[in-house]
């Protein structure tokens, strides 16, 4: 899913449930998700993600995202922000 913030950025969010994780789902939805920012023509996507959620952010630092900020959400569990800058593909 990605949610234009700005004109340059876009929040993501993905999610897999158990059963279907480590089967590359997640990695393929991320890859996906990135190829068409850059076709939306954003510069930067960022997302938030459960410090406890170390699947998640293995992926997510794979795909070269990098820690901005840390938090607590509504319910007082710690998050990190993170943010990647994506080129535009270049004009054919």
């Amino acid at each position: 899913m990605i949610k234009g913030k700005s004109p340059l950025s876009a929040e993501v969010g993905i999610g897999v449930i158990d059963k279907w994780q480590g089967k590359g789902l997640g990695s393929g939805l991320m890859g996906r998700i990135i190829v068409e920012a850059r076709g939306l023509g954003f510069k930067k996507l960022t997302l938030a993600v459960e410090s406890s959620n170390y699947r998640a952010i293995k992926l997510y630092k794979k795909y070269r995202f990098v820690e901005k900020s840390i938090r607590k959400d509504h319910w007082g569990n710690t998050v990190i922000e993170m943010e990647k800058y994506i080129a535009c593909p270049k004009p054919p």
